[in-house]
């Protein structure tokens, strides 16, 4: 959500972010705005180096289409900013998702135990003095 989410309403009750937060609904207005990190997020989310996109657009989303096809980069290596509000409140949503965090990985040692255990069909707990193999 764009950080203006945090200005008050006209009335001066409670800004939009206290609204949706009020619902239960929870924002993070805290976004970085560069167009360039945002971009690059867009682009990674739809177009993974590895495994399936975490990024679809649906057909029926005629005007996202439309901005993303009409995207353009002017002379000095930035984005033409028209018609570009629905390219705007992507990266802001893709900017303002947390990162999963990525699984550590298994030392040998780790995945040995583990096939162990399957093998033998229950847990067993390993003893310090194999542990610090």
């Amino acid at each position: 959500m764009d950080s203006a989410a945090n200005q008050r309403t006209l009335n001066g009750q409670k800004s939009v972010a206290e609204l949706f937060a009020a619902e239960g609904i929870d924002v993070n207005t805290r976004v970085n705005k560069d167009v360039y990190t945002g971009i690059n997020k867009v682009k990674a989310m739809l177009k993974p180096l590895r495994g399936k996109p975490k990024l679809y657009i649906f057909s029926s989303c005629v005007n996202m289409i439309r901005e993303i096809k009409g995207y353009f980069w002017g002379e000095n290596d930035s984005p033409i900013k028209k018609d570009d509000h629905a390219m705007d409140e992507l990266r802001y949503y893709v900017c303002s998702v947390v990162d999963e965090p990525r699984k550590a990985e298994q030392t040998a040692v780790q995945r040995d135990k583990e096939r162990l255990a399957r093998k033998l069909k229950r847990r067993l707990p390993i003893r310090d003095d194999i542990r610090n193999c």
